[in-house]
This record gives C-alpha cells, structure tokens and sequence, in this order.
C-alpha cells in the first residue's frame, strides 16, 4: 500500500470514528430563547387558538441534561427537567417532563413529556426542532392523542 492510500484510509477511519465529531456533541449547550408553536400532528399546521404559541427558555448543560421554563402559567405547571444527546452532525434530541396542576397550583393534575428531534443552524447560533408531547393522569397511565409542536430558537449570547 502506497503512501497516499494509507494516508486516505487512516483519514477515512478517523471520520469514520464517533470521536472525530466530538467538537459537535457540546455545541447544544448553552442558554436559549425559544418560540414554542402547538401544531396539529397530522398536518404539523400551527393550532388556530389564543396561547398555542409561546415564548420559552432552554438550558443545555454539557451535562446532557435540559431544563426549561416558558411564559405558560406558572401555578399550572412546574419546572421541567429533562436530557439531551448528539444524534449526528448538527442534530441532537432532548426530551423533558413537566407535572401539570389545576388552576390553583396545588392539586396535581399529571405530567407530560416533550421529545423534539432538534437541528442546529451551520454557525451554531439558531436552532429548529419538531417533537410531541405524550400526556399522562396522575396514575400515570398515558391519555390518548399525543401533541405535536415546533421550535425555533435563537441562543442568548
């Protein structure tokens, strides 16, 4: 084997190799401004009602763990904890959960779990994600249908 094929092959295992894209695992992390839209699951149309689009904040730690927070009531809901993971180049995945409460903030209602398939923009500055919410009672039994939602975000600097 020549030189220059030998060269060739160690390049193209070293691509080839998770390591090589570690540089791209962290670049999630960090504080960001997040515009939240409830879309319809089968269309992915945004929904046609007051509230189902929000402004929220979300916090990737190198960790891989995840936290947000959003402008929806707060004695509805309570803070969200969550993970996050590299998937591939410029995408990642992160899911949440969140218990939900009645009106008056004290009597727990269930909880729901966002996942969202994110894709980070080339200068690691913006984001887009799409995902769904899975609902569940204070059992813990799962309610049918799921919702759906989208993101764009923008990092805070």
């Amino acid at each position: 084997m020549n030189r220059k094929t030998l060269f060739a092959a160690a390049i193209g295992l070293l691509l080839a190799h998770p390591a090589a894209h570690a540089g791209n695992q962290g670049r999630i992390a960090g504080l960001w401004n997040v515009k939240v839209t409830l879309t319809n699951c089968a269309t992915g149309d945004p929904l046609p009602f007051p509230g189902a689009t929000f402004q929220a904040m979300g916090l990737f730690e190198r960790d891989g763990t995840f936290h947000d927070t959003n402008t929806q009531s707060p004695l509805g809901r309570s803070s969200a904890f969550g993970i996050w993971n590299h998937v591939d180049e410029r995408v990642y995945r992160f899911a949440f959960r969140v218990f939900g409460f009645d009106s008056t903030g004290t009597l727990p209602t269930g909880s729901t779990i966002v996942r969202h398939r994110l894709v980070l923009s080339a200068d690691g500055n913006r984001y887009q994600s799409r995902g769904t919410a899975e609902f569940y009672d204070v059992s813990g039994i799962r309610i049918l249908p799921d919702g759906c939602s989208a993101s764009t975000a923008r990092r805070v600097p």
